[in-house]
């Protein structure tokens, strides 16, 4: 992270906001009303206009670009608006300022001074906040939509919701969620101990974060409940309350808080310091201001630069570095990037001949983007938050997946735990619906409409099966209860939970099997398969690692037999994991059993046998199958496989692992009608078996006679509309059936 300054005229306070011309410009205003830019093209600033009149104009907020109106892009982005107080009348007042300085109305707005103001994210309306406690709404014009609420305190602070449809703000010690279409209940809890002076509402993930006088600042994903408990320290909350993170106090009044607009940072303000930290809220850095408290923060449109105004005369602009391992990559100016190696101390200098926007150093390549080209130093993906854009390695476009139905002003940027890769999918979490993933072929661009995902709850992380076939591809995720399931992605398979309180998952670059984060331990699902075969051998193929992890720890990489996190203070940990289970894996892809068994038997591991197991019933390995399962005291699976008739050996084989479908092809490939009917009636698929009658005409008087007796043992009446179609056209011959049935039952 670098420092670089921009001192602006000789005052005693700074009011400043970004604009959204490409990639940003600072546009700030001084105690002497001189409305001043600067660029960090051009890395130098310049006067725009002198403003008239003798308010004091204290606040500065740039209108967010608007691209779904009739208007044009920059007419709209060119709006300012100003806010302060007149003394004169005790009135607070709000001006509407075109960026040339040409003023386009003056509103009374307030009693008493005008203390927050934000714009919509589609720039229609704005909300204002003052020393009188109105929250108040008006229009993009000046005219006031309604009175939100009041309080008894006055308002410091406010922000919309990333939906545009609530307004979060603080008043004394207390925050409140309020809806502009009045149709949700207002929420309001007890957040600090003191008056909280700043928040921020992330429009990426949907954390909250609120500063406050008693120098503690709290973050929390947006709460669905009508009070939380007062907290003597920063904490992290889910939808439930339940406490995520928790940090030391910082021991003085925090000032200014402000999420990145890709939502991955926040930038915390306190006395001369500007502290920067992950989503989850590990500290990354701490810089010392030198001149001046800060006033305020606030991040360049395109994430890459964050500027802090301090309460003197200067404008204070930090760039972002990124790091892999033994590298390190800073930003030093706009179109250069220096890249160091900790341990050959090399230094390399690479420039470009724009600005850089967004870089990411990672697996020996540094991608760097302008705001037309990508540069690749040295299969990963490039997205603008509608469209996915896959590389390789050589700078040859893959594919381009465009997400459609999407607001184009209101997405940005993509939250990263949201998306993954590997060789042939691509799995994303939906825009328009949190609950659902979808898939697209990273080859060709196409979504594939059968391997799409809906859960009940919404989805925060995604990980997907890097090795192994396309067809049985496995895709894991955790939902906001901090349930982890896991699903075939092609396969149709029903989703199948793994555990709960998980953090995070990520499947391993080499082996099929998984690593979550739960509590403060790691687990370590060695066959994830065995969800599918059977979930009751499920927890004997996990391994639990308990490691000095904190709470909160992010899961940064699981490559071989090494997993790296990263603590909520922000070390980085290297987690060696058992080093057997990678071995076995090893063997069994290679079908090397003895070598698996030999293993097995040194180490005397439950979950090392289960995965045999489940991997040779799967392979067809019946003897090695019983050796295992006789060892994990699986006494039923045993006795299945000593009464399996060779004939059907394969068939029930396919049962055992829960694979009916490839079961019922085995049957129709071997013209068994009548024991591929049987399967589908058995596990109640009377629709299944009705078709297969029909299409191969047999057996449907026998299906028929079997829905009867069924529907009478159980006091039913016919739902299925297959079976009352064909109700008069069959007649059901009960000699008939009873001898099929006999003669089923012989096998």
């Amino acid at each position: 992270m670098r420092l670089r300054r921009c001192t602006g005229d000789a005052q005693t306070s700074i009011s400043f906001d970004w604009s959204r011309h490409g990639c940003g410009e600072v546009l700030f205003l001084g105690s002497e009303r001189r409305l001043r830019c600067w660029s960090p093209a051009r890395e130098e600033s310049f006067q725009i206009c002198q403003l008239e009149g003798e308010t004091l104009w204290s606040l500065l907020k740039c209108c967010p670009k608007w691209t779904t109106s009739s208007r044009s892009a920059a007419e709209v982005s060119d709006s300012l608006l100003l806010a302060s107080d007149d003394a004169a009348f005790l009135t607070g007042k709000l001006c509407y300022l075109s960026s040339v300085g040409k003023v386009e109305k003056t509103i009374s707005a307030h009693q008493g001074a005008v203390l927050c103001a934000a714009w919509s994210a589609d720039c229609s309306s704005v909300a204002t906040g003052g020393e009188d406690g109105h929250v108040k709404i008006w229009s993009r014009n000046g005219l006031l939509r309604l009175t939100l609420t009041t309080v008894d305190r006055p308002v410091y602070d406010l922000v919309w919701s990333p939906d545009g449809c609530r307004v979060l703000f603080c008043s004394d010690n207390a925050l409140h969620v309020h809806n502009v279409q009045g149709t949700e209940r207002a929420i309001r809890w007890k957040a600090h101990a003191g008056t909280i002076l700043s928040i921020d509402w992330n429009s990426v993930n949907g954390y909250i974060v609120s500063a406050s006088e008693d120098g503690r600042f709290k973050v929390l994903l947006h709460i669905y409940m009508s009070q939380v408990m007062e907290s003597d320290i920063l904490q992290i909350w889910n939808e439930n309350g339940k406490t995520l993170y928790t940090s030391n106090n910082v021991k003085s009044s925090v000032a200014a808080v402000s999420w990145s607009p890709d939502g991955h940072l926040l930038a915390v303000g306190f006395q001369q310091k500007l502290r920067l930290c992950t989503s989850s809220g590990d500290h990354i850095i701490c810089e010392e201001i030198i001149n001046g408290e800060v006033a305020k923060i606030a991040w360049s449109p395109d994430g890459s630069i964050v500027s802090v105004g301090s309460r003197d005369n200067e404008l204070l602009v930090f760039y972002i570095h990124s790091e892999w391992y033994q590298l390190e990559a800073s930003q030093l100016d706009n179109g250069s990037i220096e890249v160091k190696n900790f341990l050959n101390d090399a230094v390399e200098l690479l420039e470009t001949n724009s600005r850089i926007c967004k870089f990411q150093l990672g697996w020996d390549h540094l991608v760097a983007t302008t705001r037309t080209q990508c540069y690749i130093f040295r299969i990963f993906t490039l997205t603008n938050g509608r469209t996915y854009v896959i590389f390789t390695y050589d700078g040859r476009l893959q594919s381009s997946i465009q997400i459609g139905g999407i607001d184009p002003s209101a997405v940005r940027f993509f939250d990263g735990d949201a998306v993954d890769l590997c060789n042939d999918s691509l799995c994303v979490r939906s825009l328009e619906n949190r609950k659902r993933l979808e898939c697209f072929d990273p080859i060709n661009g196409r979504r594939v409409d059968n391997a799409t995902i809906l859960h009940c709850y919404d989805i925060v992380q995604v990980t997907v099966e890097q090795v192994g076939t396309k067809a049985g591809r496995k895709v894991a995720f955790v939902d906001v209860n901090g349930s982890c399931f896991i699903s075939r992605l092609y396969a149709g398979g029903c989703l199948v939970k793994l555990g709960k309180i998980v953090q995070m998952v990520k499947f391993s670059d080499c082996t099929g099997m998984l690593l979550g984060v739960q509590d403060e331990s790691l687990l370590l699902w060695c066959h994830p398969e065995t969800a599918f075969v059977d979930a009751q051998l499920l927890p004997k193929t996990v391994l639990k690692k308990q490691s000095d992890i904190g709470k909160a720890a992010r899961l940064e990489g699981f490559q071989g037999s090494q997993a790296v996190l990263r603590r909520s203070d922000g070390c980085l940990i290297f987690c060696m994991l058992n080093p057997f289970s990678f071995a076995l894996h090893n063997h069994l892809r290679k079908r090397q059993w003895e070598k698996a068994l030999q293993l097995c038997r040194q180490i005397n591991d439950e979950a090392l046998w289960t995965t045999v197991a489940v991997e040779a019933t799967l392979s067809g390995e019946v003897n090695i199958a019983r050796s295992c399962y006789a060892v994990i005291n699986e006494v039923e699976k045993i006795e299945f496989m000593n009464r399996t008739n060779d004939s059907f050996r394969d068939v029930e084989l396919c049962l055992l692992t829960g694979d009916v479908e490839k079961a019922e092809q085995l049957y129709l490939e071997r013209k068994q009608i009548l024991e591929a009917i049987l399967l589908n009636i058995d596990l109640n698929c009377w629709t299944r078996a009705l078709e297969i009658a029909c299409k191969q005409k047999a057996y449907l008087n026998f299906v028929f006679g079997l829905r009867q007796r069924y529907l009478i043992e159980n006091d039913s009446e016919e739902s299925i509309e297959k079976f009352k179609q064909l109700e008069g056209e069959v007649e059901v011959d009960w000699t008939e059936v009873d001898n099929l049935l006999k003669a089923a039952m012989r096998y």
